[in-house]
């Protein structure tokens, strides 16, 4: 005897019942390694921090200030300093070489007016090291720094960043109309082609502004 369940909504006639695809059979979107990964408020004793993380390299940077200075003649404007770790790739005296070539930069964005008698020091530490070129790490050393300044509420004017070319960097502010520095691995620039390399610098710095300023919105 053919008995109908009542209870039960019937489809129509034909009706085929719906398909759903597996969820650990879709396919997820693949990052790329190259992309860095940006992470604040990283150490607790500093004013802010950052790491910044490649499948090459490992950086982080702590902010400590602005806290005032000891010196006592007055000072109208702050000022910042930047201190890199030691490291087993690189001489010292190069990195002291980077280290005040970073200043220079970092003065042309931060509002060192706003801090008088004040000092802002800025120490990176390389965690891990697989690059041959110091034009490598600098790409990814202004971002940072950048972003721990930023950690840490120090005013500025622009976002600078950087782009690299055959171990030639060039940092740029005011949206790459600027430039604010350049950084040569190997001696002074070629001067048959600075055109060419600075436009493939600032496509680089165009890459790096959007990623810092992608992640600052999140």
């Amino acid at each position: 005897m053919n008995v109908q369940d009542r209870r039960r909504i019937l489809g129509p006639a034909g009706a085929k019942p719906l398909a759903f695809l597996r969820t650990e059979q879709q396919e997820k979107p693949q990052r790329d390694v190259r992309t860095p990964r940006y992470t604040t408020r990283v150490t607790a004793n500093s004013n802010g921090s950052s790491l910044v993380e490649t499948e090459s390299m490992s950086l982080l940077t702590a902010v400590y200030g602005p806290r005032p200075t000891r010196e006592q003649q007055f000072r109208s404007n702050g000022t910042v300093n930047v201190v890199l770790s030691r490291s087993e790739r690189f001489p010292t005296g190069q990195l002291k070489e980077l280290g005040a070539f970073l200043v220079s930069v970092l003065e042309s964005c931060v509002c060192l007016e706003k801090y008088p008698k004040s000092g802002i020091d800025v120490f990176v530490s390389f965690n891990i090291e697989d690059c041959a070129s110091l034009a490598d790490y600098l790409v990814q050393l202004i971002p940072g720094i950048v972003l721990a300044l930023v950690d840490a509420g120090i005013e500025m004017t622009d976002l600078v960043c950087a782009g690299e070319h055959e171990g030639t960097v060039v940092c740029f502010g005011d949206a790459g109309n600027k430039i604010v520095g350049v950084w040569a691995d190997e001696g002074p620039l070629p001067s048959d082609n600075v055109a060419e390399l600075i436009n493939a610098c600032r496509d680089g710095y165009t890459l790096q502004r959007g990623l810092v300023s992608t992640f600052l919105q999140q």
